[in-house]
């Protein structure tokens, strides 16, 4: 039985993206397996607020605050959690390991795993939800209602911590607050624009004019991760999409864009 290998990257993709910290992650990986050499330019910057703030939320614990879970929508939200519980200076002893934990995507969830092995358990919320489901607010929404609903544990709490960027849309809260459902809103972090953003894409730019990257690399600026990110270039920027993927994780956006090329 002949063991599969991973093609050797033949062609170039622009992932406007931070770059990975100390080797390959998810996108790399998953660009590599298709034959892709993938180069990510970072876009965006991200600071963190309220740390005291929500600090002083996890060290008061769920049950305090009548809590049956927390949403974070994207990586840097569980960031925000990680630099805050590492800021807890003292506290009594909460548990936060049997409370409901919704994601969005895979990489929301997988940042979680790894703060359970770099974190006390306690202070980590322990059971993870929602990512396989969703991959819009809107889907998770509907999908943390249900569940709240299902729940066979007798409870009846439907207060949930949510923490936020600066640009969440209201979509998911206002399903939640339809469904009956208390959302503890706070912002954690905010994004700008790199201010080396025009200078690392003009060092690619140079590399297309002297001929390191193929001019049909920028093809790829159409492939979108999400149709919430295609929605916005189509209707805003008028630009075309040439392909979405159908769930917004690396591997179904190197899928796609691998299915596209060979189209």
């Amino acid at each position: 039985m002949t063991t599969p290998t991973t093609p050797i990257p033949t062609k170039n993709v622009l992932l406007l993206r931070t770059p990975a910290e100390g080797g390959l992650n998810n996108f790399e990986n998953a660009f590599n397996t298709h034959g892709y050499l993938p180069t990510s330019v970072p876009v965006l910057e991200t600071i963190f607020v309220n740390v005291e703030d929500l600090s002083s939320k996890i060290a008061a614990g769920p049950q305090n605050q009548s809590l049956s879970g927390v949403i974070v929508t994207s990586k840097r939200g569980m960031e925000a959690w990680s630099n805050a519980v590492k800021s807890i200076v003292s506290a009594d002893p909460v548990d936060w390991s049997s409370v409901l934990f919704y994601a969005i995507e895979e990489a929301t969830a997988s940042a979680t795993a790894e703060l359970r092995a770099a974190l006390p358990s306690r202070l980590v919320p322990g059971d993870t939800r929602g990512q396989a489901q969703s991959g819009t607010a809107e889907k998770l929404a509907h999908f943390i209602s249900s569940d709240l609903s299902a729940r066979a544990d007798g409870s009846t709490a439907r207060r949930l911590l949510y923490l936020t960027g600066d640009k969440n849309h209201d979509t998911l809260p206002n399903i939640l607050t339809s469904a009956g459902i208390v959302l503890n809103a706070l912002r954690v972090y905010a994004t700008h624009g790199s201010p080396s953003f025009l200078h690392d894409l003009k060092n690619v730019i140079e590399n297309v004019q002297a001929g390191k990257w193929p001019v049909e690399m920028f093809n790829r600026l159409k492939c979108q991760q999400g149709p919430t990110t295609a929605s916005f270039m189509q209707d805003v920027l008028k630009l075309h999409v040439d392909v979405v993927a159908p769930r917004p994780t690396s591997r179904d956006l190197a899928s796609a864009i691998s299915a596209f090329d060979r189209t």
